[in-house]
């Protein structure tokens, strides 16, 4: 699945594609491949075929977190709320600590005009996320989500700290490229949160 991903990273989506298909070729089982082929569709905004996709996975195993994720993020971009908060309340029933999952049913609450709810899951998101940057952070993953989750919750200086540590030690491509992805991502939700805009220049100058 690893190099399925750093190509989908890198947004070489066509080679990413066809890793996928000879994946499905192998195992039409493949839950993990039929996600990861949807996520590569939604990226290239053909959404009809990335739902399908996550739908079939999910008839393979309706109990994949990583795939209840992927089908969230689409419904939170497509602006469906309802259905992405079913998704990642689901997710975060089957996975409790994770912190992305926590982040992405917050903005599905922000979009709908639940503040309590969105700051409840941004601060257990940044709760969760906080210890594993003290303890490692060049962990550029754990790193830049935590920015983002600052981002949201509209502590823009830290964001911008923690976006600038990782610009200055020279994180790999991929890292930034997906950094650029979660600003993009959330640009969708929030087309005019300017600090969002910022954020994403600054990435994008590097």
């Amino acid at each position: 699945m690893a190099n399925w991903l750093a190509l989908n990273n890198l947004k070489r989506y066509e080679e990413a594609i066809t890793c996928y298909d000879k994946a499905l070729e192998i195992n039409l089982l493949n839950e993990y491949a039929w996600t990861g082929r949807g996520n590569v569709l939604l990226r290239l905004k053909r959404y009809e075929e990335a739902i399908t996709h996550y739908d079939k996975a999910l008839e393979i195993n309706s109990s994949l977190e990583y795939a209840l994720r992927s089908r969230g993020l689409y419904y939170l971009m497509l602006q469906q709320y309802d259905e992405a908060l079913k998704d990642l309340n689901h997710a975060i029933e089957l996975e409790e600590d994770n912190d992305f999952n926590l982040y992405l049913r917050a903005l599905a609450y922000k979009a709908l005009n639940q503040p309590g709810k969105a700051q409840t899951d941004f601060v257990n998101a940044v709760k969760l996320a906080k210890p594993k940057y003290d303890e490692n952070p060049q962990n550029w993953n754990n790193t830049l989500n935590l920015a983002l989750y600052y981002l949201a919750f509209d502590d823009i200086s830290t964001a911008k700290r923690l976006y600038e540590l990782v610009l200055s030690q020279s994180a790999l491509p991929g890292h930034i490229h997906m950094a650029i992805r979660g600003l993009d991502d959330f640009l969708t939700v929030f087309p005019n949160n300017k600090k969002a805009q910022t954020m994403r220049m600054l990435l994008d100058s590097k």
